[in-house]
């Protein structure tokens, strides 16, 4: 049974509902005392049942408060119509509760106050907050949240972790918990979705687990099965993938073909917005692009061995907030990205350093029909371009000679062309020579005008090539992914490592170690072999010598017996 990698995307859906009281005026002081709500009266004559109260405070007196629970809040001494999150707010005032939100146009044709953009809508003991998010260059301790599908968010502006927002499939402190477990097999053409009970569902009373619009359909709601999940209480759906069977989606894309379906565990008798949807899918990849294999270990004769270590680099692409840009993003011409270069495997390498970059409309440099701009040379940026300068040149993250990341850099495209290439050369140094590595500096004396500075004899580094794309996609291949409108200024943002063209490196670098272990081999073995025969040579020369010796001595004693 084979068994296809997954992907799952997840998806909770919050419906707050609110009711909009009429306000013609924000602020209603409430400093005096009041027996019933007409004694509010006078501080808010025209909305004073809706904004204010008269509730017993310390137990003897009472006094004109702010109506919270109507979106009523206490603020520089006045009481004020501040929704919160998920509220309907006033489209005259666009003033809302909570920092980092905003007013904004609902798909109800109202305003809401909603979280600003690059910030996430948490819950943190019993309090809402519109959060900002932050990565692991910001705060290392986000690591493992983001390594488990979560997002790390700061509540306090300081820039530190204050917890990790999971998915619908995750929970935990750094969503280590899984809750939901997808396998798709392809023998069978079924998908398996094994469900983890969590966040207060009890599948064996009220709750359940269907596919979307079939849960009355016996055939495609979960049942127990801690047999194959492996997990106590566990539910489990198997279903076929066939199209619109329990609502499964067929997709057809370019290069494969994608079963969609849309998973409700409905919480209590009746859909609520506590319901937890999330959707899975499998995927048949139909186009596959092979890559050669490096070659570790080399074996000679006599038991000596050498290992020939592969250098692992990795690429990504991240936007402005540190969030990593997905493959088939749609971005803007003019759109700021960061892009980032890591050693993954540092077992011989300890460093890297970029020595030069170009920017092609080729994914081969030098192609006939190619244009192509020198951005970097020597680890510096070219004179008369508008890409890279001082302030966003690579540069080392947080002084680890193992990462190196550039600032903000506007996407731009040629003239001709539907392609984006970044070709950069990066350097590679050893563990004992990580100096070498160390960042160029750079004034306006060492800006080149073009990358053709010839490389100088004394330098003996490691090197290999990283290439990130920037795909410009025609107006049907738009409309082939999702509803963008056709329009020049977007682009298809990709990010890859090009394996093909590394490995090439790689096996071309393996080719020559192995040449010159094999040669200093023989070479060695040719001088022993000489050694041997001289030492042969000189000792049959000594042995002729005394023999010749002994022959004169035996001479010269026959010669005096003989006299």
């Amino acid at each position: 049974m084979n068994k296809l990698d997954l992907i799952l995307e997840i998806y909770t859906y919050t419906v707050i509902l609110t009711t909009v009281s009429a306000l013609n005026h924000e602020n209603v002081f409430t400093d005096s005392t009041c027996q019933t709500i007409e004694d509010c009266k006078k501080f808010d004559p025209l909305n004073y049942i809706d904004s204010l109260n008269c509730i017993e405070v310390d137990g003897s007196s009472k006094r004109c408060l702010c109506k919270e629970s109507d979106s009523y809040h206490m603020q520089n001494g006045s009481c004020q119509f501040l929704p919160g999150i998920g509220e309907h707010c006033l489209k005259e005032t666009r003033r809302c509760l909570k920092k980092h939100s905003s007013c904004t146009d609902s798909s109800d044709g109202l305003h809401k106050c909603m979280c600003d953009q690059n910030t996430l809508h948490v819950r943190k003991n019993g309090e809402e907050y519109c959060a900002q998010m932050i990565t692991t260059f910001l705060d290392v301790n986000c690591f493992i949240c983001e390594n488990n599908e979560g997002k790390c968010y700061d509540i306090n502006d300081d820039l530190l972790k204050d917890g990790c927002l999971c998915p619908a499939s995750r929970s935990g402190e750094n969503c280590e918990i899984i809750h939901v477990d997808v396998k798709c097999w392809v023998d069978t053409m079924t998908m398996n979705v094994c469900y983890f009970q969590h966040d207060g569902i009890n599948l064996s009373t009220s709750s359940r687990i269907y596919t979307n619009n079939h849960g009355e359909d016996i055939k495609c709601q979960g049942r127990p099965n801690e047999k194959y999940c492996k997990y106590k209480g566990a539910y489990l759906l198997q279903l076929p993938l066939k199209e619109d069977h329990c609502g499964m989606r067929k997709i057809m894309m370019t290069d494969s073909i994608k079963y969609s379906s849309k998973i409700y565990v409905q919480k209590y008798d009746m859909p609520s917005v506590n319901d937890i949807i999330f959707d899975t899918f499998c995927e048949f990849i139909t186009q596959v692009r092979s890559n050669f294999q490096a070659v570790g270990v080399i074996e000679h004769a006599r038991g000596s061995v050498g290992v020939h270590s592969v250098p692992n680099l990795s690429t990504f692409i991240e936007n402005t907030i540190g969030e990593r840009v997905p493959s088939d993003t749609y971005m803007r011409v003019g759109d700021s990205v960061r892009f980032i270069i890591v050693l993954n495997k540092r077992d011989a390498y300890g460093a890297i350093k970029v020595r030069n970059c170009i920017a092609s409309n080729s994914y081969t440099l030098g192609d006939d029909d190619s244009l192509s701009l020198p951005l970097i040379a020597e680890g510096c940026p070219v004179a008369n371009q508008n890409t890279f300068n001082s302030l966003n040149n690579w540069r080392r993250y947080s002084s680890q000679a193992h990462m190196l990341e550039t600032g903000k850099i506007k996407l731009f495209k040629f003239s001709s062309g539907s392609n984006f290439f970044l070709h950069c050369r990066v350097i590679l140094c050893l563990m004992n020579e990580m100096n070498k590595c160390n960042p160029s500096v750079c004034s306006n004396s060492t800006l080149l005008k073009s990358s053709k500075r010839q490389r100088r004899a004394t330098d003996q580094f490691a090197e290999d090539n990283v290439v990130m794309s920037i795909r410009f996609s025609s107006e049907k291949e738009l409309e082939s992914v999702q509803d963008i409108p056709s329009d020049d200024n977007y682009v298809k943002l990709n990010r890859q490592t090009f394996v093909s063209v590394i490995t090439i490196l790689s096996i071309l670098i393996f080719l020559l170690l192995a040449s010159s272990i094999g040669f200093l081999y023989l070479y060695r073995r040719e001088v022993i072999r000489r050694d041997d025969t001289a030492c042969l040579f000189r000792k049959s020369q000594t042995a002729q010598l005394k023999l010749r010796e002994y022959d004169n001595e035996a001479a010269e004693k026959e010669d005096e017996a003989y006299i």
